[in-house]
C-alpha cells in the first residue's frame, strides 16, 4: 500500500515539473495557442491526480482505523484466553489435598506422599476433563435421588452411589469391552449368580432398581469376607473376590494402600474417592457444578407384574396413553420391542400406574386360555 502511495506522489511531482516548464514557455510564447491548450490539459490532469490522492489518503485512513479495531479485538481475545488459562492453572494448582476424608462411614487418612500422589492423580484426571465431569454431574441429577432412596431402604451406605457413577457414568446402556453391562457393570457370570435375567429380549442389569438391589447383595456378601473394609470390597468388586483374596494371602497384607493390585483396580478405588471429594466440595477445586443447565430427577411409577407369554412395549404405551419411545426410555432393559416371560418391575410415566393395571387386567381376561 505504501509503495502505491509513493508511486502516485512521484507521478504528481513529475506533472508539477512539467506544468512549471510549460508555464515558463508560455510566458515567453504567449501567442502560441497550442502551448496554451497543452497547459490547460496538464492543469486538469493535475487536479484529477490531486483528487485521487485525497481519496487514497481517506481510504488509507479508513483501512488503518479498521486494522486498529481488529488489533484491539485481537488483544481482547488474547487477554480473555490468558484469563481462562490462568483460571485453568488455578484449578490444577490451587486446591489442597485433604489430609483425610470420610469414606463409607470410615475415616481414610492420606498421611503419606504415596497415598496423596495416588489421590491427586485421579483428581487431576477429572479436573482435566471438564466435559466428562459435567456429564457425570448431569446424570447424577437424574439418577442419584432414586439410588439414594434405594440404598437407604436397603440400609446400605449412601457413598455406594459414587461407585455406580464411576462404573457406568450412570448410563443404563453402558457396556465394557469385557462384557460387563448396566448401571453397576455386572459381568454375565455375576449377573447369573445374583439372579439378574439376561436374554435376547431383556437385560435386567439395565434396570436401576433391580441392579442396585443386587449390588447391595454383593457388597453384603463381600463384607463378611473383608471385615466391612469398603476399600477392599470395592477392590474386590473390580477385580473379583477370589483374585483379591489370593493377593492378600500372597502378600501378607490386608490394607488396601499396602497391597500390590492391578493398576485398573488401584485407580478404580481412588477414582471413587476423588469423585466424591469433587461432588461434595466443588468450590475447593475451583469449579461450580451448579452454574450450568440442570437435568430434572427421573420421576416415574413402577409396577411389578408376572408375564406369562410376553408384553409388547406398544401395548404398555397405549394403556398409559403415551408413546413407544417414552416406555422404551423408562425401561432400557427391554432390548427389542417386548418383555418375555418372567417377573418384571416395569417403569411407567408418573400417575399412569392405574391406567396400566386397567389395561393389563383387560388384556389378561381377553387372552385365550389353553384347554385342559
Amino acid at each position: 500500500m505504501l509503495n502505491k502511495q509513493t508511486a502516485i506522489e512521484e507521478v504528481i511531482v513529475k506533472q508539477l515539473i512539467k506544468i512549471t516548464l510549460m508555464t515558463l514557455l508560455l510566458s515567453g510564447c504567449a501567442g502560441n495557442g497550442q502551448l496554451k491548450q497543452e497547459f490547460e490539459r496538464q492543469s486538469a490532469r493535475t487536479d484529477y491526480l490531486e483528487q485521487q490522492l485525497v481519496l487514497l489518503q481517506t481510504h488509507w485512513q479508513d483501512s488503518l482505523l479498521l486494522m486498529q479495531t481488529q488489533l484491539d479485538s485481537l488483544d481482547l481475545t488474547v487477554q480473555s484466553l490468558r484469563l481462562k488459562l490462568d483460571r485453568q492453572r488455578w484449578s490444577f494448582s490451587s486446591y489442597n489435598l485433604p489430609e483425610s476424608m470420610v469414606f463409607f462411614g470410615r475415616r481414610v487418612e492420606f498421611d503419606t506422599p504415596a497415598k496423596r500422589k495416588r489421590l491427586d492423580r485421579e483428581l487431576m484426571l477429572f479436573l482435566g476433563s471438564p466435559t466428562r465431569l459435567y456429564v457425570y454431574f448431569l446424570n447424577s441429577q437424574v439418577y442419584f435421588p432414586i439410588i439414594e432412596e434405594l440404598l437407604f431402604c436397603d440400609s446400605m451406605p449412601s457413598d455406594m452411589k459414587y461407585a455406580a457413577l464411576v462404573e457406568s457414568a450412570l448410563s443404563p446402556t453402558a457396556k465394557s469391552h469385557a462384557g460387563a453391562s448396566g448401571f453397576w457393570q455386572f459381568m454375565p457370570a455375576t449377573a447369573r449368580w445374583y439372579d439378574i435375567l439376561q436374554t435376547d429380549l431383556v437385560d435386567l442389569t439395565r434396570n436401576l432398581e433391580l441392579s442396585t438391589d443386587r449390588a447391595g447383595d454383593y457388597f453384603r456378601n463381600s463384607a463378611r469376607k473383608f471385615s466391612d473394609d469398603w476399600l477392599l470390597m470395592l477392590a474386590a468388586y473390580n477385580m473379583g473376590d477370589s483374585a483379591l483374596v489370593t493377593r492378600i494371602n500372597q502378600q501378607g497384607q490386608s490394607d488396601f494402600f499396602n497391597l500390590w493390585l492391578p493398576k485398573e483396580t488401584e485407580e478404580y478405588v481412588l477414582r471413587i474417592m476423588a469423585i466424591k471429594l469433587i461432588f461434595e466440595n466443588p468450590a475447593d477445586f475451583g469449579i461450580d457444578l451448579q452454574s450450568g443447565p440442570a437435568w430434572e430427577p427421573l420421576e416415574k411409577d413402577t409396577v411389578s407384574v408376572v408375564i406369562k407369554q410376553g408384553l409388547s412395549v406398544l401395548s404398555a404405551a397405549k394403556w398409559c396413553g403415551t408413546t413407544y419411545r417414552a416406555i422404551k426410555l423408562l425401561n432400557p432393559e427391554v432390548l427389542k420391542d417386548r418383555w418375555g416371560p418372567g417377573k418384571f418391575l416395569i417403569s411407567l410415566p408418573p400417575g399412569k400406574r392405574d391406567d396400566f393395571l386397567t389395561g393389563w387386567a383387560a388384556a389378561s381376561q381377553s387372552s385365550p386360555r389353553k384347554k385342559k
